[in-house]
């Protein structure tokens, strides 16, 4: 049967396909959330802090919830944060604000493109806003 063809295919890996590839990932890229890197936004007045540290052979990252910070957050800030049961304190300078889908994440340093997102001190605040101009 040499001469069956499947209706669509034009040869091995056919137009099809690479059409629907293309749907694909065209889809998925529009269907992405934008990013934007902000200069300021407007908080709820609390926010998640992860602090991680490495410890030569491993990473290991804590979680703190509901931490108090300021109403607008700026570049160039620096926070004073206070969390935990038993009450730890650090000042936290902002160097970063990138949102995505009205969360937002400030970090301590501006990441590095292989940076792994999970291994970051950062504080994520959810709900944010951009701050009236």
């Amino acid at each position: 049967m040499s001469g069956f063809q499947v209706p669509g295919r034009t040869g091995p890996g056919g137009r099809s396909a690479a059409l629907l590839i293309g749907a694909a990932l065209a889809a998925a890229w529009l269907g992405a959330a934008a990013e934007e890197l902000l200069q300021a936004v407007a908080t709820p007045g609390r926010a998640r802090l992860q602090v991680c540290r490495n410890w030569v052979m491993y990473n290991s990252c804590n979680e703190y919830g509901r931490v108090s910070i300021p109403d607008r957050v700026a570049v160039g800030d620096e926070l004073w944060l206070e969390f935990g049961s038993n009450p730890k304190s650090m000042s936290f300078p902002v160097a970063r604000i990138r949102f995505v889908d009205g969360v937002c994440t400030l970090y301590m340093r501006p990441e590095k493109p292989e940076s792994d997102d999970s291994k970051l001190d950062k504080l994520t605040v959810d709900p944010c806003r951009k701050p009236a101009p």
